[in-house]
């Protein structure tokens, strides 16, 4: 038997980042895309199933332990708080080293290239050990 990949709740082979990108793409598709309206930490936490962890992304990046450079899958990936996010800074979800999913006026996916992130970029984290994340059950045969 596998053994689990990374931490949560299901069992062996359960990903709780990749049930959090799962989550997200469904908020994006879903006529939900609006319910997250620059509530981006918000958006984020509720992917791995917690709430009301962190005020902002600003106050996420400032408790994490950041990393430069690209982001993993599934890691956080902030940005610096400037009068363009009300001071209050910015995280989504990295799908691969040049994408990200959050919560902007609509759930988006992101190029982190793109000059306005590539300029506000402050570094990626992993989810905190305790943020259990989503546990889907499998589709009945």
């Amino acid at each position: 038997m596998p053994e689990p990949k990374g931490s949560g709740l299901g069992a062996a082979g359960f990903d709780r980042e990749e049930a959090a990108i799962a989550w997200a793409k469904e908020q994006r598709a879903s006529g939900k895309r609006t319910r997250y309206a620059w509530y981006c930490e918000g958006f984020v936490e509720n992917a791995f199933n917690v709430t009301d962890r962190y005020k902002s992304a600003a106050r996420a990046a400032a408790a994490l332990d950041l990393q430069m450079g690209d982001p993993p899958r599934g890691a956080l990936v902030f940005f610096r708080p400037d009068g363009t996010n009300q001071h209050l800074g910015h995280v989504g979800i990295a799908l691969d080293k040049d994408t990200m999913i959050s919560a902007l006026n609509v759930v988006t996916e992101s190029n982190l290239h793109q000059e306005y992130w590539a300029n506000r970029y402050a570094g990626w984290a992993s989810a905190p050990e305790d943020w259990a994340g989503r546990f889907s059950p499998p589709e009945q045969p």
